[in-house]
């Protein structure tokens, strides 16, 4: 007799959060968040066909948990030409897939470690976004430039 395992499903896609921050990560002022129901519900996110599937039908695998989206750009001379792109699902970094919130960041500190100049980030719909890592120190003056100017305290909340 063959025998079938059934696994609960998990959303890749939260319903509603109640009483948490959201949470964020802030690279050259790329602003990357997890989809989330209350995201695609808000009016920050128009109508997208892909995000509203992937809230109706995504399901966490071992490769992805979270879909983290780049939500928008301040803009600052280290990302010009990217402002255009916002609510474009996050595929890699250097190739690399992105699992989660926290795995991006690692992609993206971990960088430095690999004696990467810049950092090589791709969309799921082909975008490639490149900004210098943080080995290049263009990366970490630009970082407080920006979250200087924006009036931000800090470059991430990890924990909602």
């Amino acid at each position: 007799k063959a025998q079938a395992i059934a696994k609960p499903f998990v959303r890749l896609v939260p319903l509603s959060e109640h009483d948490t921050k959201p949470r964020y990560f802030i690279y050259c002022g790329l602003v990357f968040q997890p989809l989330s129901y209350d995201y695609i519900d808000s009016s920050e996110c128009p109508s997208n066909p892909k995000l509203g599937a992937l809230f109706h039908s995504g399901q966490q695998t071992d490769d992805k948990l979270e879909i983290i989206l780049l939500s928008h750009t301040l803009s600052d001379k280290v990302n010009i030409g990217y402002e255009h792109i916002s609510n474009a699902p996050i595929k890699s970094v250097n190739g690399k897939t992105v699992r989660d919130l926290k795995g991006l960041v690692d992609l993206i500190e971990g960088a430095a470690s690999e004696e990467e100049p810049f950092l090589q980030i791709t969309t799921d719909d082909g975008h490639i976004i490149i900004v210098p890592s943080l080995k290049n120190k263009d990366s970490v003056v630009a970082n407080k430039r920006i979250l200087s100017r924006y009036k931000v305290s800090c470059d991430r909340c990890l924990d909602g």
